[in-house]
């Protein structure tokens, strides 16, 4: 018989022939990673999960995405302010009644197309309490300048409104309306809405306060009595201040409200009282 080649005995238990496979072993996930059909994940799958929750997490091209502009860089009611103060300033020589309707008629339109498109809160949104806190604000801080300067009031709002040659219950009905109707609706949705919502409360204050000397001292005859002209300032920033407090606080029907009311009791009631 030829010489066969010798068998190698049997090897020892944790020793592996050549090329000889592993037993498979399963291969599970993270806890709680499991596919769409609940079966465990094969390990090809585990890695392309593990790099697509790695760029969820930080995505390297997110620095370059476009990010919305703020809406007030879109439509700034600074420069519809800007407009209407050089408008003012220039329309000075004309008559009151002309200019003030001119101006009044522009900042309604331009307050109009800010609430239309959307740029001022809703007056829908508006509680009763906060109605009330509204004329509440105004009345308490009207009423006690009417009952101490009456008689200075009704002076103030005569070289206010006043135009030379009308009868007086002609001005007296006119002035009314535009205190407790027009001047409130238009400045209440231009400053407090339009402007208030995109810039700070006491910027608003300032610029409404520059507003109201711009508008009402070239009629009033101030020269020489700068006193009054330094006493009508203050005046009109406090009451600007807390007009845009009102709208801050109880939204921007309230302080419309407020200006109806304190407007109504400084520049319409004196002229029937005193």
């Amino acid at each position: 018989m030829s010489d066969l080649p010798d068998i190698p005995p049997e090897q020892s238990e944790g020793d592996t022939r050549p090329m000889q496979p592993l037993d498979r072993q399963k291969v599970t996930s993270a806890p709680g990673r499991k596919g769409a059909t609940g079966r465990l994940r094969s390990p090809i799958s585990e890695v392309v999960m593990r790099g697509e929750d790695a760029g969820d997490a930080a995505d390297p091209f997110e620095q370059y995405a476009e990010r919305p502009r703020a809406a007030h860089r879109e439509a700034d009611p600074i420069v519809a302010y800007l407009l209407i103060v050089s408008l003012a300033i220039g329309l000075a020589p004309l008559e009151a009644l002309v200019r003030f309707s001119i101006l009044w008629t522009l900042m309604s339109m331009l307050g109009a197309v800010a609430y239309l498109l959307g740029g001022v809160k809703s007056i829908r949104e508006a509680s009763l309490d906060d109605l009330i806190w509204g004329m509440a604000f105004g009345f308490l801080s009207s009423f006690p300048f009417l009952l101490v300067f009456g008689s200075a009031l009704a002076t103030v709002t005569e070289r206010m409104f006043d135009v030379a040659d009308t009868p007086a219950i002609v001005m007296d009905t006119w002035v009314f309306m535009a205190v407790a109707f027009v001047i409130p609706l238009s400045e209440s949705l231009f400053f407090r809405g339009g402007l208030q919502t995109v810039r700070s409360l006491p910027l608003t204050t300032l610029l409404a306060t520059f507003w109201s000397a711009v508008l009402f001292f070239p009629h009033m005859e101030l020269a020489g009595r700068e006193t009054i002209g330094a006493i009508m300032l203050i005046v009109f920033s406090l009451l600007n201040f807390m007009y845009s407090y009102v709208r801050f606080r109880n939204g921007l029907a309230a302080a419309w409200l407020s200006q109806v009311v304190s407007y109504t009791l400084l520049w319409f009631f004196p002229r029937l009282l005193f």
